[in-house]
């Protein structure tokens, strides 16, 4: 093989592999390791709250040894690896686990407005998944490149050694041309649309009552009916998941803007027309634990334009939450914003709670 083949070869062999080796490498560096570690970060955030809240009863009754169960069941149950319950003085009431080095979380412990003390759990960091993860990139992309070449080895070897062994082709153009008689298909009609409901809780329940025109008025604005009204909750449906999404937004907003202390909370999901009295309560009760937030199923990434709602992982430390996301909001758009301006400016009190 000559000088110039081994050069040509070099450069066909060596320099694709260290690229594809730099770009898998680097992938893994910056996607899956942050990937990993915002889970792990979302996942501590959001499990410390309900534990803080189901906490701060036994502290503030000096309950030890039931603190001591509770976070011991906890920390088996879950992905915890610790959790320290300290009173107001920072003295160590119960501790369940060890701390190896993980992601830490902590938050104060209230009950009835007065702070009892403070809560600390560590969950394992994302750190070390590297390694594993840096195996499929990388042979990945090595399997594929030798792939390709042994595909392409004939062309390959003529360009290597210069030499082109094909023939030209004498043979006459054929114009002729010949169309297919078999035509695209049809798209097929689709059924009954599906139906998305909405339930959303608002507590102290007076408050539904006092601003229900304004809640209505989201649930119209986006092509909603108001299915029913109860003592503290409104349940409502939409022909799509987008304006379901965008009325349970807007109507968080008006939760946190409408004067008086209230909390919200809500819960969405994709069902048929004639299902939503069997997913009434599973919602209703996503609905009651949501603690301000608004929570979706994972069927309703398929129903809505890719990037239209802003999605993280919801947690929860009592509940099965493998297939339930948490709606932050729309991606890019003051939409919710500037509709809550206008809906508080028509149907009451501006006034924003401190």
């Amino acid at each position: 093989m000559s000088k110039l083949s081994i050069s040509r070869l070099a450069l066909v062999v060596v320099l694709p592999s260290l690229i594809l080796t730099g770009i898998a490498w680097a992938t893994i560096y910056f996607f899956f390791d942050r990937q990993l570690e915002s889970r792990v970060t979302a996942y501590g955030e959001a499990t410390i709250v309900p534990i803080a809240e189901l906490m701060a009863e036994y502290v503030e009754h000096e309950n030890v040894l039931a603190v001591t169960i509770l976070a011991t069941r906890l920390r088996n149950e879950t992905n915890i690896e610790s959790i320290e319950i300290y009173d107001v003085s920072d003295g160590l009431l119960a501790q369940a686990g060890r701390d190896v080095g993980g992601r830490s979380f902590s938050r104060q412990l209230t009950y009835q407005d007065s702070t009892i003390g403070h809560i600390r759990i560590t969950v394992a960091s994302a750190g070390g998944g590297l390694s594993l993860y840096s195996l499929g990139p990388v042979a990945g992309a090595y399997l594929l490149f030798l792939l390709l070449t042994w595909q392409l080895r004939e062309a390959l070897g003529r360009w290597l050694t210069g030499v082109s062994r094909e023939k030209p082709d004498t043979r006459p153009l054929d114009t002729s041309t010949e169309e297919t008689s078999e035509a695209l298909p049809e798209p097929e009609e689709s059924g009954e649309a599906d139906i998305t409901t909405l339930v959303v809780k608002i507590r102290p329940a007076r408050h539904l009552d006092q601003h229900l025109a304004a809640f209505e008025a989201a649930v119209h604005l986006h092509r909603g009916e108001v299915e029913s009204v109860s003592l503290d909750e409104l349940v409502a449906t939409f022909p799509s998941a987008f304006d379901c999404g965008c009325s349970g937004l807007l109507i968080q907003h008006l939760a946190a803007d409408l004067h008086g202390n209230m909390t919200y909370g809500a819960a969405m999901q994709v069902t048929g027309a004639e299902d939503i009295a069997a997913h009434k309560k599973r919602l209703s009760y996503l609905a009651s634990v949501a603690d301000g937030e608004l929570l979706c199923g994972n069927e309703v990434v398929d129903h809505v334009i890719p990037d239209q709602f802003e999605m993280a992982a919801f947690q929860h430390a009592l509940i099965d939450t493998d297939d339930i996301l948490w709606v932050q909001g729309l991606v890019g758009s003051n939409l919710i914003h500037n509709q809550a301006a206008e809906l508080i400016s028509d149907h009451g009190d501006t006034t924003r709670r401190l």
